[in-house]
């Protein structure tokens, strides 16, 4: 059984709530810890949120946009959104994982994964083709990241409540499951 693997990238997005703490707690000690006030307190709203209404529910994502646009300059909105993002990939990740492991055969899953990552990854090089966001200078910039975003979030939030779709089932001509002796 192989993992779902974050699009293009050869690590699973799982960091641990602790180490986003101890990297939020590392850049406060800075020389300009204003800076960092709002995107710690929306982290801990954020995490609140995913803990409670779940990640990619209609009331979170609402929460996630209103919070992100109340952010104080363009750069800390667009990483409010990455966050986001960035929760949204754990759960689809979890979820993925928690499928592969009751299927008999997970190739096909495998596969459709691999091929809805790169339909998403098509998407947003189409949704960005009319910006200069080739290099990765480009895509730094504010505006490549939130087009990214608008793109992104919601294909995530779809491919989850697929992939919760295909957990719930269990019909005639559903993938095999596998049996308690397997």
């Amino acid at each position: 059984m192989a993992p779902r693997l974050c699009s293009g990238s050869s690590h699973l997005i799982a960091w641990p709530n602790w180490l986003l703490f101890l990297g939020i707690y590392l850049f406060t000690q800075s020389s300009r810890p204003m800076k960092f006030i709002a995107p710690t307190l929306l982290l801990f709203a954020v995490t609140a949120s995913y803990a409670s209404e779940g990640t990619c529910d209609p009331s979170w994502l609402k929460k996630i946009e209103n919070a992100c646009k109340r952010m104080s300059s363009q750069a800390e909105a667009a990483n409010c959104r990455e966050l986001a993002q960035r929760k949204a990939d754990q759960l689809l990740n979890s979820e993925y994982v928690k499928l592969t492991a009751v299927l008999e055969d997970q190739s096909k899953l495998q596969k459709a994964e691999r091929d809805w990552i790169e339909f998403k990854e098509s998407e947003v090089k189409y949704a960005l083709s009319g910006l200069a966001c080739e290099t990765a200078a480009e895509m730094s910039m504010t505006m490549c990241r939130d087009v990214k975003f608008v793109t992104t979030l919601p294909m995530t939030c779809e491919r989850l409540r697929q992939i919760r779709s295909h957990l719930e089932s269990s019909c005639n001509g559903c993938p095999p499951r596998k049996t308690a002796g397997n």
